[in-house]
């Protein structure tokens, strides 16, 4: 009697250990699903991404981010973010203790310069201690461009308004 309990508690024992076994393979599937779901979503955006330590050295970028400075992964992972821009392009939209949004021209493979929107925020542990920061970069040139035309555009209508006013008289 005691020996048939004993079966049965050892097969219940082996019945809960292989439960255990798949609920840690399905948390894992489930796991890898979610951080490659991230992952392509961070990947396949069409804005740069990058993630920085506390200290401001880039920890991790996307392919977007690659594509628009011209840049290998090697040639930027390690290094200070502030080695990748124009010092004197630096324009603040927004700043506080957690948010900082600022353009800057950052320099490309080859020569040359990109204006980008920086969007940085602050990454926190779990005790809530500042650990990173993650930053967004919008490419600007397009909106750049559209710009110049348009100031371009202004000084044309000023000097025919001004060349018809001064006709009239």
């Amino acid at each position: 009697m005691l020996e048939q309990g004993a079966d049965k508690l050892e097969m219940r024992i082996r019945e809960l250990e292989q439960e255990l076994e798949d609920l840690r393979i399905n948390c894992k599937t489930q796991i890898e699903k979610s951080l490659s779901r991230y992952k392509r979503v961070i990947d396949f955006t069409s804005e740069g991404y990058l993630e920085l330590d506390r200290y401001s050295n880039i920890i991790s970028c996307n392919e977007t981010f690659l594509k628009l400075i011209g840049r290998d992964r090697e040639d930027v992972v390690d290094k200070p973010i502030e080695d990748l821009y124009v010092k004197d392009s630096v324009f603040v939209h927004f700043a506080n203790r957690h948010h900082l949004n600022f353009e800057a021209d950052f320099y490309m493979d080859g020569g040359g310069t990109i204006p980008l929107l920086c969007k940085r925020s602050m990454i926190r542990d779990q005790d809530d201690d500042p650990i990173g920061h993650f930053v967004f970069l919008t490419d600007l040139t397009e909106i750049k461009n559209t710009l110049d035309d348009l100031q371009q555009v202004q000084f044309r209508y000023r000097t025919m308004y001004k060349n018809a006013v001064q006709g009239m008289y």
